[in-house]
């Protein structure tokens, strides 16, 4: 009977010293499970950290790309508005081409009269002539009662003076019209450079603008898709600490119980 109670002081002291064991190793477990989540808590918050700084830095990024866009914006509209100019300057200039086209018409006509006018007066010299040849006869038949054909030279001195000066006019007036002519196509031929250089420079902002909105909207892409993926790693790294706790709770009522 000893030794049947002795056997049995042994068993219950052996239950006693595995259950005491098994308490401290549980205790080791959780103490390594606090100073674990301890140290994850200190690195997650480091991180959060980081990513504050990082998402300042992609705002001021972000701000200082849309300042660049506003300015490349005011540079297109500035160049816009200086083709608009030039524009309406060729129109203006342009104006005053059909306007000195339009005088060197009337000259031409007024040429065209004058010269019409020329004509006449050269016929009416010829049809003189018949009647100067006339009057010479009858001076000859008649000289008792002709003087003379004074008053027919006189005329003809004043038609011919007339004559001079219309082809010295003439003259000036082609001399005019060769030199609109000539500064009337240098004109066209710089405003229409002007407004080809214009143009070409508008297409080439605008090449860059499209270049300039596509890595905007790829760069927003990029930056929503980094941003997804660290905030799933941040979800997942807190569920786990979740798990973490709620099982550090369970051990504490197990060995409350």
């Amino acid at each position: 009977k000893m030794k049947k109670q002795t056997q049995f002081q042994e068993i219950e002291n052996y239950d006693y010293v595995s259950a005491a064991t098994k308490i401290l190793e549980k205790r080791r477990q959780m103490y390594e499970i606090h100073e674990q989540f301890k140290s994850q808590k200190i690195e997650h918050k480091n991180k959060e950290e980081q990513f504050k700084i990082q998402e300042q830095d992609l705002r001021e990024q972000d701000m200082a790309i849309q300042a660049e866009l506003i300015n490349f914006c005011k540079f297109l509209q500035e160049n816009e508005a200086k083709k608009l100019r030039a524009e309406k300057r060729l129109q203006e200039e342009t104006k005053q081409k059909e306007q000195k086209e339009k005088e060197i018409n009337d000259l031409e006509n007024q040429y065209q009269e004058l010269q019409n006018q020329q004509q006449k007066l050269e016929q009416k010299v010829n049809s003189l002539k018949k009647y100067e040849e006339y009057l010479e006869s009858v001076i000859k038949v008649h000289g008792d009662q002709f003087q003379d054909l004074s008053e027919i030279l006189v005329r003809y001195k004043t038609l011919s003076v007339s004559n001079e000066n219309l082809l010295k006019e003439h003259k000036l007036l082609e001399r005019e019209k060769e030199d609109l002519k000539h500064t009337a196509a240098l004109f066209v031929k710089e405003k229409s450079q002007e407004i080809l250089q214009c143009s070409n420079d508008i297409k080439e902002l605008s090449k860059k603008l499209e270049v300039f909105i596509f890595l905007k909207i790829e760069y927003n892409y990029k930056v929503n898709k980094q941003r997804k993926r660290k905030m799933k790693k941040y979800k997942f790294q807190i569920k786990q600490k979740i798990q973490i706790i709620n099982l550090d709770k369970k051990i504490q009522i197990q060995e409350e119980y």
